[in-house]
């Protein structure tokens, strides 16, 4: 087991190497905006300071899925590569009209137009390499989410591990370690490794690789669990949806809501059922 060590990690360096060659520029923002958030924690600047730090690094986050996009963008088009000051030019531009036009403060309108053009960039990083066809579409996003949930769990382990030898080496030399060490450890856990560990393994378009078989993981966990429990839902739903019929009563309320994610969350597995529609009766009446 111990021999296998120096090798693992050598293919994980050299897997890390092969994300920051391939996203350069999605990874120097990400570097970018964890530095700053650091030297925030660690700095006592005043509230106008530290607003726009705030809005700063805020700018900074978005310019990782702006490159990330354009990045899969240009693979997309052969005769676009290798040009990353390119990506990097048209992403500085992107942010800095964001910087000045769209984020001038920070309030509730600002956040919620930030989420959505965040999670907007992302969505183009998924769909851009599957413009021309939609082979293998849904397949890849299942393996981008199963990638997203092994991430997650290493990173996760790393900063728990990491965390609990500082908080020993804390507690038995008295060293008065306070909380801004650890955050400083989940940041560059959360948007430097994470990041850089997850992009190592996206399939470059060009070579129009077949995903691998629908993880059976998950294939168990969205037909015996996901379906059953959302067709549990549905029931009460329609069974409430009665209710105000007959008693012609409308309804007031959370209702909305839950109708609201239900219908996403309902859209979302049934995309992810599409591959097992031809391999289960229970994905294809679903």
């Amino acid at each position: 087991m111990i021999k296998r060590i120096p090798g693992l990690a050598q293919k994980l360096w050299h897997d890390f190497l092969g994300s920051i060659k391939r996203f350069p520029e999605a990874i120097i923002f990400a570097v970018t905006t964890v530095v700053l958030l650091i030297v925030m924690n660690h700095w006592q600047t005043s509230e106008q300071t530290t607003k726009l730090l705030t809005r700063l690094a805020m700018t900074l986050a978005f310019g990782f899925p702006i490159a990330l996009s354009l990045n899969v963008l240009f693979e997309h088009n052969p005769q676009r590569r290798s040009k990353p000051m390119i990506i990097f030019s048209l992403a500085l531009v992107v942010l800095a009209a964001y910087f000045i036009f769209f984020l001038k403060e920070i309030n509730p309108v600002s956040i919620s137009r930030y989420i959505a053009y965040s999670l907007s960039s992302y969505l183009a990083f998924v769909f851009i390499p599957y413009l021309s066809h939609r082979k293998h579409f849904e397949l890849s996003v299942i393996e981008l989410l199963t990638r997203f949930c092994i991430t997650f769990l290493y990173s996760a382990t790393l900063f728990l591990g990491l965390s609990a030898i500082l908080f020993t080496v804390d507690q038995l030399f008295a060293m008065g370690i306070n909380s801004k060490p650890y955050f400083d450890l989940w940041l560059i856990m959360a948007g430097i490794f994470a990041p850089v560990f997850f992009l190592a393994k996206i399939p470059v378009p060009a070579l129009d690789s077949e995903p691998d078989s629908y993880p059976k993981v998950l294939k168990a966990l969205f037909l015996y669990i996901l379906i059953p429990l959302l067709s549990v839902y549905t029931i009460i739903l329609f069974t409430y949806f009665a209710k105000i019929i007959i008693t012609q009563t409308w309804p007031i309320g959370l209702v909305s809501h839950l109708v609201l994610w239900y219908a996403v969350f309902s859209a979302l597995l049934i995309f992810c059922l599409e591959p097992l529609s031809k391999q289960s009766r229970m994905a294809e009446q679903f």
